[in-house]
């Protein structure tokens, strides 16, 4: 199953993806830290995708765009009115589709987000950072 989840990001006709991380998803700790730091070599290996965008939003980064909960905007094609927005909530997900407004509402705030995340190579290099952190700690 990981490995068909590997070959969304790497097949010939691969989609693009694209994700906006708040510094704390880089320095949370999950699993150890040996763990977060093979994670978080993997999430910058996987930046050098061409089919990958990853930003990172460092904590000291000034922003009026609320970040409560995660939510996922879902482009099929270049229309923006078939986009589908996905909100993770505590324990279900609630899909958006209508009314278009909203759905365009989540859209603009990725764009926003976009916009004040450290660019993709930046970002590689700031999730190295932590990365080598973890790496020096002992389990």
């Amino acid at each position: 199953m990981r490995r068909d989840r590997q070959a969304l990001l790497t097949s010939e006709n691969a989609a693009q993806f694209s994700f906006v991380l708040s510094e704390s998803a880089l320095r949370r700790v999950i699993g150890g830290p040996k763990v977060m730091a093979e994670q978080l070599h993997h999430l910058a290996e996987l930046s050098r995708l061409p089919t990958v965008d990853i930003q990172v939003i460092p904590f000291d980064t000034l922003s009026h765009e609320p970040l409560c909960y995660a939510f996922t905007v879902l482009r099929f094609d270049h229309d923006s009115a078939t986009d589908i927005v996905h909100i993770d909530m505590y324990d279900e997900g609630v899909i958006l589709d209508k009314p278009p407004e909203t759905v365009r509402h989540y859209a603009g705030s990725q764009r926003r987000l976009q916009a004040i995340a450290l660019g993709p190579v930046e970002s590689r290099n700031f999730t190295v950072e932590p990365a080598g952190q973890f790496a020096a700690k002992p389990d």
